[in-house]
């Protein structure tokens, strides 16, 4: 016999030699329990509701923000992006994730990309470059990159790298 048979046969309570009392006074313990256990399965629905609800309005800051967020990976793929960069980009989300970042760089700025690439891995503060961005239909913007490595807790090393994207091809325009 395994311990969880013998666990569940020590339990076991013969009710033929119990009195009415004690008859009642388990059937009063274990309502008070199943009412405690349904109150406690109450809160729990109301903590996952709210969890769901600051999911949801969390992921639509991130998708609607006035700048594009990219995450990615330590050799330069696209892990997540946020709606916005989609639309700057004219590429759908999906087709984003896994794609290398200097697939929509110039060839020519791909150094210097690499360049402000190394230094946000290197640093632990938030590095910016300005460089032209190629989009759906080979049209290029000029954009600010932000970016900043996220390390992980337990190794001292690089989770992911978290870039935001504005694109400044109006200011560019207006300084020329």
């Amino acid at each position: 016999m395994d311990a969880g048979k013998k666990s569940s046969k020590s339990h076991q309570i013969d009710i033929h030699s119990m009195t009415e009392d004690d008859i009642l006074a388990l059937i009063n313990e274990l309502e008070v329990q199943q009412s405690e256990l349904e109150a406690q399965n109450e809160d729990l629905m109301q903590a996952k509701s709210e969890t769901d609800n600051l999911l949801n309005k969390y992921q639509e800051l991130y998708d609607f923000a006035p700048v594009g967020y990219v995450t990615l990976d330590e050799q330069g793929n696209i892990i997540d992006a946020n709606l916005t960069l989609t639309g700057l980009l004219g590429i759908e989300r999906i087709k984003l994730i896994n794609t290398h970042f200097d697939h929509f760089i110039p060839s020519d700025t791909r150094p210097a990309f690499y360049n402000f690439f190394k230094n946000v891995i290197k640093t632990d503060m938030c590095q910016k470059c300005q460089m032209r961005l190629i989009k759906k239909d080979d049209i290029v913007f000029y954009a600010l990159l932000e970016g900043i490595a996220v390390m992980d807790k337990k190794y001292p090393e690089v989770k992911h790298i978290m870039l935001s994207i504005t694109d400044i091809t109006d200011c560019k325009s207006i300084e020329e």
